[in-house]
């Protein structure tokens, strides 16, 4: 069904298709879908809450494969937004959402409607997730992970501010050594925020290299507080990837 003046649209037929590399397309996702778009990371679709019990879900390349089922995942459910927040809090979520592609704007202007709607009972029904409970790493300066399979130490080398804090602009120092002590240099490292309690992350962190095995991750957004994944993905130039994460309790300033 259509509106008046549009085009009649069967709802059978909503959905992502693909075709891999011919003009016969197949659908990969069945559902409506309002909006798309799609980083390195992946595919990003705003879906029908009320259809599939999600808002937005995401697809990374390989789940979007013609003979990959489900290709999607939920990454936010409207039932699972928490608040009401308060006001520096929605507009420091509506600042780095505006720094996202224009459908995740969407989330900003729910959570900014939340704030006017109950600002008077914010400070009593808020939660924010600060409790920290379950498994998390405590954080120490000059701290030390293994990467594996390979068997790469990983030394969050620097922290700044130290500890991390929720903020958006967090810059990490992390060094790395190969099984002999020696600086691993020409690595590739992919690092990207996650927060399991509210299954949603940030964006992924720009990776400078600064010679003797010192990478430099900047911004690193933790935009809440609670615990935070940060898992760091290191590719030798010559090997194989290795991964470890860091688990952080991460508190309010």
């Amino acid at each position: 069904m259509g509106l008046a003046g549009g085009r009649v649209t069967d709802p059978d037929a909503l959905g992502i298709y693909r075709a891999a590399g011919t003009s016969a397309f197949q659908r990969v996702f069945a559902g409506p879908v309002s909006w798309l778009s799609w980083t390195g990371r992946g595919v990003y679709a705003c879906t029908s809450q009320a259809d599939l019990g999600f808002a937005l879900g995401f697809g990374d390349p390989q789940s979007l494969r013609v003979e990959a089922q489900p290709p999607f995942a939920p990454f936010l459910s409207l039932m699972d937004v928490t608040g009401p927040l308060s006001c520096p809090a929605c507009l420091l979520l509506f600042g780095l959402l505006w720094r996202r592609r224009g459908g995740l704007l969407l989330v900003a202007a729910l959570g900014l409607a939340g704030c006017a709607d109950k600002a008077n009972d914010a400070d009593s029904n808020r939660d924010d997730g600060s409790d920290c409970t379950g498994d998390f790493d405590q954080f120490e300066p000059g701290m030390i992970k293994q990467a594996t399979p390979g068997d790469i130490a990983v030394e969050l080398k620097e922290a700044d501010p130290s500890p991390p804090v929720v903020q958006n602009d967090n810059v990490w120092v992390l060094n790395l050594m190969d099984t002999a002590g020696n600086p691993l240099t020409g690595a590739e490292i992919v690092a990207t925020p996650y927060m399991p309690k509210h299954q949603h992350g940030s964006a992924e962190v720009v990776v400078e290299e600064q010679g003797d095995g010192d990478y430099r991750l900047s911004p690193i957004e933790l935009m809440m507080p609670g615990v935070w994944e940060i898992p760091i993905r290191v590719t030798p130039a010559d090997g194989e990837a290795s991964e470890t994460t860091f688990r952080l309790c991460i508190a309010e300033l």
